[in-house]
């Protein structure tokens, strides 16, 4: 049977009980442990537990002051001694049957394929449109790895303090490295929460770690990372128009507040929330764009967890031996 500990950084969100309860319901193998990354930056705040897990879960709680989820996921990774580790976020539900799925997926794969991605589904809040949180991408929210390969990668990237992209570059430093990364057939839903009036301006800091990608991997990193084409370079184009002059940064911002109306329909009290973010977003986008440019002149920050003879990584890398002869 195929052994998993199972990551889960987290802040402290209800979200957390509703993945607890659902895992302890799931069918199949049960995760060897569960480690809770606690990374509020108040580590003294515990976290509540559910009821629901019971004698037979092995849970540790890992602090990590609030340092993103890069430093806290590889900080749950170094706990436990797993074949796979599994990466899940608090914010999602695992299907009835997903702890069977997982060992099954797990188990068919090939020495050489590295990753297991699970499915993530975003379903709409009932009684209203979709709004711009739930179109945003989720699809590294279940990763499954090998622990030895994420050894010999040398974890997530601290540079990555945000959530989406941390996980996302670890796939493509692996796909670099000639490793495998597949889909597997587990599924969760993510779970959904209010659209509050400027998160969709905030996300524009994730810009900053596109534009590290960028650097890191070449601008087909979208392609070879599964995502569609992103809208910074329009968001440049009118943020420069805003400076030379205000109607040209009014005419971007229409456009982009008409491109976001065709993507779904609005209610009619989200139309004024759009296009005000509608004119915040293009300059919100370019400043985090050049604060990605300048983190890409940084080296890479690698896990705290002790790395892997060069020798045994660069076998490992290339095939040469089984990850579970070096780990």
């Amino acid at each position: 049977m195929t052994h998993y500990d199972l990551v889960i950084p987290t802040i402290g969100r209800e979200s957390l009980q509703r993945l607890l309860d659902a895992l302890s319901c799931s069918r199949g193998p049960k995760p060897h442990n569960i480690v809770l990354v606690n990374d509020r930056r108040d580590p003294e705040r515990s976290l509540r537990l559910p009821s629901s897990l019971s004698e037979q879960h092995l849970v540790c709680i890992v602090a990590t002051g609030g340092r993103g989820p890069a430093a806290a996921r590889n900080a749950g990774a170094r706990v436990g001694t797993a074949e796979w580790l599994v990466f899940l976020d608090d914010d999602v539900v695992p299907d009835p049957d997903w702890c069977e799925r997982l060992a099954h997926d797990l188990q068919t794969l090939p020495r050489q394929v590295a990753v297991s991605r699970g499915w993530i589904s975003v379903p709409e809040l009932p009684g209203r449109k979709s709004v711009d949180f739930e179109h945003r991408s989720f699809a590294t929210s279940d990763l499954a790895m090998r622990r030895a390969h994420f050894v010999a990668l040398g974890g997530f990237d601290l540079r990555f303090r945000r959530p989406h992209r941390e996980d996302t570059e670890l796939l493509l430093r692996a796909q670099a490295a000639g490793l495998g990364v597949t889909r597997g057939t587990r599924s969760a839903t993510h779970v959904a929460r209010p659209d509050r009036f400027l998160d969709s301006v905030r996300a524009q800091a994730g810009n900053a770690d596109d534009v590290l990608l960028a650097a890191l991997y070449g601008s087909s990193w979208r392609r070879r990372a599964g995502e569609g084409h992103g809208r910074l370079h329009r968001h440049a184009l009118t943020a420069a128009a805003g400076i030379t002059a205000f109607c040209a940064a009014v005419g971007g911002t229409l456009e982009l507040f008409a491109a976001r109306r065709r993507s779904r329909q609005l209610a009619l009290h989200e139309v004024a929330r759009v296009a005000c973010t509608s004119l915040l977003i293009p300059p919100t986008a370019v400043f985090w764009a050049l604060v990605g440019r300048v983190r890409g002149r940084r080296p890479h920050a690698p896990s705290d967890e002790p790395p892997l003879p060069h020798r045994a990584r660069r076998r490992l890398l290339h095939g040469k031996v089984s990850p579970r002869s070096i780990s």
